[in-house]
């Protein structure tokens, strides 16, 4: 503490139990769990990696496991001081209920990152206890005891904080890969060095627990780095369930976005001579194309100008990954073009909500091709630590499922909030954690009915909320249902369409129903056409199914359920080909007019995600094109 810095911590185990006693997690834990027993060949989420099926007493069982994320924020913009926190997220719950249960039990505070073998300690020790005799709460449905036991799995941090966590060298010394035994090479760059990472063929050895536990013991009693690793690391004890190589994942946040597309970005924009350069004059059409994008609710940032690009967040360069293929159309060389392709193609793929073998062996494919380009069109001095990671992206999906899972994002909104936690310039650890007990108090108390003021339970909970309190608007099963509601006499095309989905013995008095504008179903927006037209967002433009397009039109009440009418659009897949892989880019729609005859009535089950609207305009072509979001979890 005389030196400046110090850490808290808040053990795991009775926040667990909170939850799960007050907060019946369990219910839903194994809801979820029953949609992974039956075997697929599909990578659909964490459950569904090969590393989690081999972890003893876990896929059907009460027992629970972990990811967790450690990684440093700056407290104020002139001072050097910062918070380490560790947050945990427990991946049996579903994705779209995860980032509501984020637990954090330790927080580092000082001018210098942690020294990380004293701050893993408490955190090691407990999970230890927790994988071995577990934690016991009473079942709020049966009222019965339960014993859970909680396994580490995963741990998800940038390249920085994960090396220092695993006591590794960090990427730009020898040796300085996390999860093989590429040595790099330091070569010039500028006035200065950089380490490259080329790509070798074959791929250069993985590493394995076995081999760092006796380099770790080497570097101890010589004091020097082997092969990377300069000791050993408190995680070590947590093996067999917890890997100190395959446990450890790229987060595809800061690899792919902060690092590949940002890099790719810089020397295409801040660069002027050479042939991958965007001139002023393309520019100025990009920055054109990007204002005339409609994105959905969830993209929570719109994508800026490019002469801002230096201050784009991760989003914005996750939007841009998937729109570049249509905003790029004509303003970089083919072949810098087709190689960009190759990038969006194989990360898409691996975002995927259901990846297959195929799937990932064509992304792993697409991926390798692009890394060893990068040399040809940018420089041997670009083929940086990130470029190589994406070498190790297919490995990740294999092991863990899609990237979505396991990616940074979900921590990031949980590490701005914990900025927000203090206030004032003295005690600023301890204001945090005291913040952080205080809103799970809140929580706990109105869950436990102590609160038994009506008014104070909906402001507690108005305040616990990001957005408004949709209290007293009208609920029909997942769905919340916005504005003013009208009564509406339907087309007779539509209500033919309606009529299909209702029992015969529903079907009449059809001539009005309750419409509304916007409904939330299951916590994400949906709006009519109509009223989208009024705003800058697009909520409207649905996926429903394999490449089915519909323009929600009508929001429909009748006989206490939700229906949705719209148009199913005529589409065609983007047409983009290489040479050795064939068609890329293949979840990208086109369609010449927003607008169809194909009228089509569908219940809010039917609804996948939505799409962003890409209109475009060049020589000789006017289109719209539909890319699809990603995963909603990590939005």
């Amino acid at each position: 503490m005389k030196q400046g810095y110090f850490f808290m911590y808040m053990p795991l185990e009775p926040q667990l139990k909170l939850k799960f006693q007050y907060q019946n997690l369990m219910h839903n834990i194994k809801k979820y769990k029953r949609i992974f027993e039956e075997p697929s060949s599909s990578y659909r989420d964490i459950l569904y990696g090969e590393a989690y099926a081999k972890i003893k007493n876990l896929k059907y069982s009460d027992n629970i496991s972990l990811q967790f994320n450690i990684d440093g924020i700056p407290m104020y913009r002139k001072s050097n001081y910062q918070i380490w926190p560790i947050q945990c997220m427990i991946n049996e719950l579903p994705p779209n209920e995860r980032k509501d249960h984020i637990l954090m039990c330790g927080l580092w505070f000082g001018p210098h990152k942690p020294n990380m073998n004293v701050f893993l300690k408490p955190f090691v020790t407990e999970l230890s206890n927790l994988s071995r005799s577990g934690f016991k709460f009473i079942d709020a449905t049966n009222s019965k005891q339960i014993v859970t036991k909680v396994f580490p799995i995963i741990c998800s941090s940038d390249a920085p904080a994960r090396a220092a966590v695993q006591n590794f060298i960090q990427y730009n010394g020898k040796y300085g890969c996390g999860f093989c035994q590429h040595s790099g090479e330091r070569v010039e760059k500028g006035k200065g060095f950089c380490r490259i990472y080329p790509l070798q063929q074959p791929l250069p050895e993985i590493r394995s627990f076995e081999q760092c536990v006796n380099f770790a013991e080497e570097a101890s009693l010589t004091g020097k780095a082997v092969h990377g690793v300069k000791g050993p690391t408190e995680l070590m004890k947590l093996y067999p369930n917890f890997d100190l190589v395959q446990s450890f994942v790229p987060d595809y946040m800061h690899a792919v976005l902060l690092g590949v597309v940002r890099q790719i970005m810089s020397l295409w924009i801040q660069t002027s001579s050479s042939d991958f350069s965007i001139n002023q004059k393309s520019l100025r059409v990009l920055n054109h194309r990007i204002l005339n994008i409609k994105f959905p609710q969830e993209t929570t940032r719109k994508l800026r100008s490019t002469n801002e690009v230096l201050f784009w967040k991760a989003s914005e360069f996750r939007i841009f990954l998937f729109v570049s293929p249509i905003i790029l159309k004509n303003l970089i060389s083919k072949n810098v073009y087709n190689h960009w392709l190759l990038l969006v193609h194989g990360i898409s793929l691996l975002l995927g909500n259901e990846i297959t073998t195929n799937d990932l062996e064509e992304a792993e494919f697409a991926l390798q091709i692009f890394v060893y380009g990068v040399k040809d069109i940018y420089g041997i001095q670009e083929q940086t630590y990130n470029i190589h990671l994406l070498l190790h992206l297919p490995q990740a999906v294999k092991s863990w499922g899609p990237l979505w899972a396991h990616s940074c994002f979900i921590y990031e909104g949980a590490l701005g909030q914990l900025k927000q936690f203090h206030h004032g310039t003295r005690g600023e650890a301890s204001q945090i954690l005291s913040s952080y007990a205080m809103q799970s108090i809140l929580k706990l108390l109105i869950l436990q009915e102590n609160v038994k003021n009506s008014r104070v339970q909906a402001y507690i909970q108005n305040m616990q909320q990001k957005r408004h309190s949709t209290i007293r608007n009208p609920k029909i099963n997942n769905c919340v249902l916005l504005g003013l509601q009208k009564s509406i006499k339907l087309p007779r095309v539509h209500e033919v369409e309606l009529l299909k989905l209702l029992p015969m013995n529903n079907q009449k008095g059809l001539s009005s129903v309750v419409s509304y504008e916007r409904m939330l179903y299951c916590n994400k927006l949906f709006s009519t056409k109509r009223y989208s037209q009024k705003f800058v967002r697009a909520d409207f433009m649905l996926r429903i199914g394999q490449n089915i397009c519909f323009v929600l039109n009508y929001i429909i009440v009748y006989n206490e359920e939700v229906f949705l009418i719209g148009e199913k659009l005529s589409t065609k897949k983007l047409k983009k080909s290489d040479n050795d892989i064939g068609f890329i880019c293949r979840n990208i729609l086109s369609c010449e007019n927003l607008e169809s005859d194909n009228v089509l009535a569908i219940r809010p089950i039917d609804i996948i995600n939505k799409y962003m609207i890409v209109p475009f305009q060049d020589r000789d072509e006017e289109i719209n094109y539909l890319i699809p979001l990603n995963n909603a979890a990590e939005q």
